[in-house]
């Protein structure tokens, strides 16, 4: 169990390591956003997102359940991965945030509710 367990942190930390980086080197450039338009560029960071958030909202919901119900033991490493899994999933809203207002300046393309992921 606490190896499925440091699975799921890792996974979660190394999404939030990405979204980290992705800050701080931008997947694309304005002259690269204007030349391939939206559909190559932002629809597939979108709908990869999406799942993304989809399945980290569902990794959540499953890990608040589990304390909720689980023993005292399981309790104090269930916090650590729901904390975990809260951050990746922050993390990789902030990061779709920040790449779909690039694309706006860049295309002046306007975007629907929830930053275009919903």
């Amino acid at each position: 169990m606490k190896a499925f367990l440091f699975t799921l942190i890792s996974i979660a930390l190394a999404l939030t390591a990405e979204a980290v980086w992705q800050h701080f080197h931008p997947l694309y450039t304005h002259a690269q956003l204007a030349a391939q338009g939206i559909v190559d560029t932002w629809e597939s960071h979108a709908t990869v997102t999406a799942l993304l958030l989809i399945v980290l909202g569902i990794t959540a919901l499953c890990v608040g359940a589990a304390l909720a119900f689980g023993g005292i033991a399981l309790r104090r490493h269930l916090w650590l991965v729901l904390i975990a899994v809260i951050v990746a999933g922050s993390s990789q809203l902030a990061t779709h945030v920040e790449f779909t207002q690039q694309v706006a300046r860049a295309t002046g393309q306007t975007f629907g509710s929830f930053y275009g992921l919903f």
